[in-house]
């Protein structure tokens, strides 16, 4: 069975370089989030169908002109199979 959550809000990043652009990756799609985007992450519906799913997310920030790559970011979400979505601070790597 698949069990659902509200939908996740958005998560927006930030940059001191407001031309900065945001690539992610996910690890785990099972989650209901897709593996990889650009900008912020999407709002989604979690999806759980066995026990508890983590996913970390990994953020990095590139400067538009000159191409130079800030600290790479990373934060997890989890979905237990109560379905309370978990979002974990986010660390430098």
């Amino acid at each position: 069975y698949i069990t659902k959550s509200p939908p996740i809000s958005s998560v927006v990043f930030t940059s001191p370089d407001p031309i900065a652009t945001f690539n992610w990756f996910n690890n785990n799609v099972g989650i209901g989030l897709p593996a990889s985007g650009t900008g912020a992450l999407p709002a989604f519906t979690t999806s759980n169908v066995s026990g508890n799913q983590v996913a970390t997310i990994t953020v990095t920030a590139t400067d538009a002109v000159s191409s130079c790559t800030g600290p790479i970011m990373t934060f997890t979400i989890t979905i237990n199979d109560l379905l309370s979505p978990l979002v974990d601070s986010v660390l430098p790597t």
